[in-house]
């Protein structure tokens, strides 16, 4: 296998879905025992609400026909860019946290 491949592979996992676990480990941190399963939960349910919106809103931006779609990746790349620049800067390390 190339390097190259494998890199542009983790590259796509990593832009994509990667951050779930982390944010599953976070949860797990800083609940309670008693409160974990309705956070985990309420974190399972955005996420499920989170990808029916951006199917919604991908059909429509596809049913405009745009002649250019690069106002369209440029608003992606910068939401993507923010998603990692949030969790490199503002989200600290939690297994060190006790839990409330």
């Amino acid at each position: 296998h190339s390097d190259g491949v494998i890199f542009i592979v983790f590259f796509i996992e990593g832009a994509t879905n990667a951050f779930d676990v982390v944010y599953m480990s976070m949860i797990a941190d800083l609940t309670s025992a008693e409160d974990r399963a309705m956070a985990f939960a309420a974190y399972l349910a955005c996420n499920a609400g989170g990808q029916v919106a951006a199917q919604l809103l991908s059909m429509a931006i596809l049913r405009m026909c745009l002649e250019s779609y690069a106002i369209v990746w440029l608003v992606f790349s910068v939401v993507l860019a923010t998603d990692v620049i949030f969790v490199r800067y503002a989200i600290v390390e939690t297994l060190t946290a006790s839990p409330p």
